[in-house]
């Protein structure tokens, strides 16, 4: 494995080489050690082979593929915006979720803690009233909420792993899910916009595009998506045809994308659809986000409730007396 490089080694290799430096030129003016490389050179190994050999990853796979239609510098861009996109829908969600998750598991485990702990010995001793009696069934109901949370999310990761190690029911389920969860469909659209972006940005034509989108994430909703419209394609049917029929898309994706290959834009309208889609997807984590935040404060404002109230209690039993 020579060419192992960071994501701004290959950068500044692909804008060297734009420059009018070979490949070999190119690294050494990056200071990035050359003599193996050297060495394969005159073993008489190609270029792509130099590049390619004994590695593995995203990066790799785009770069291979765009090594045999484009010179060696865009095809180092493309295989670089390739990589970027597919990392950036990951980035995206869990920016978007980090922090109000932080926040639930915060109100959560202080929850737990103070009623399982504190909770008991704050009370010993103490009459309760009616009022802090209630507030403490207040508490233990949030807890029981709480651990019904945490059942379904451990719940969830387990089914979520059965899927993952079982293509074939994964893709039924998720075949079946794909018209009730607005999300996968969305998804689908994103991923053939992002790709198709790249794609048509280096000339390849529909076809052996479509191939090359079916292989790069496979056993999936969007590999089945790619293989009825390379069907249809096959069988003679036009493309904008095959977008407008196609179930796998979702309705903007629909409106929007046979405008701009009838208008020769399409570059341009792929690049919008994903903006209003990221637009649509920051909307509803959003919401989701501030829903997740008004439970965590709920929980916290109980507690302060109820620990006023307990304060309380040696105040009342004074009047008593």
């Amino acid at each position: 494995m020579i060419c192992t490089l960071p994501k701004e080694q290959w950068m500044g290799i692909s804008a060297l080489m734009k420059a009018g430096y070979n490949f070999l030129e190119s690294i050494q003016i990056l200071q990035i050690p050359s003599k193996d490389i050297e060495e394969a050179f005159k073993e008489g190994k190609d270029l792509k082979e130099i590049l390619l050999d004994g590695h593995k990853g995203r990066f790799y796979e785009h770069l291979s593929f765009f090594l045999e239609i484009s010179d060696v510098a865009n095809a180092i861009d493309s295989a670089l915006t390739m990589e970027e996109f597919e990392k950036g829908w990951i980035r995206f969600l869990v920016s978007s979720c980090a922090y109000p998750c932080f926040i639930f598991l915060f109100a959560y485990v202080m929850m737990v803690v103070f009623s399982t702990s504190l909770l008991p010995q704050m009370i010993q001793g103490f009459e309760l009233t009616e009022s802090s009696g209630f507030l403490l069934f207040c508490v233990e109901a949030l807890q029981y909420f709480c651990v019904f949370l945490a059942i379904g999310a451990v719940a969830s990761v387990c089914f979520f792993l059965v899927l993952y190690l079982y293509k074939p029911l994964r893709l039924k389920v998720l075949i079946r899910l794909q018209n009730k969860i607005s999300l996968l469909k969305d998804h689908t659209s994103y991923m053939f916009a992002g790709y198709m972006k790249v794609l048509e940005k280096q000339g390849v034509p529909t076809k052996k595009a479509m191939k090359y989108m079916m292989n790069v994430q496979k056993d999936s909703l969007f590999s089945l998506c790619i293989n009825s419209c390379e069907e249809q394609l096959c069988n003679g049917i036009d493309f904008i045809d095959v977008l407008q029929k196609t179930e796998m898309l979702n309705e903007l994706f629909h409106k929007m994308i046979p405008i701009g290959i009838i208008t020769s834009s399409i570059s341009e309208l792929l690049e919008i659809f994903m903006q209003q889609q990221e637009l649509i997807w920051k909307k509803k984590v959003k919401k989701i986000g501030i829903f997740i935040q008004l439970l965590s404060y709920s929980f916290v404002a109980i507690l302060v409730l109820v620990v006023y109230q307990l304060m309380l209690l040696p105040l009342s039993m004074l009047e008593q007396f």
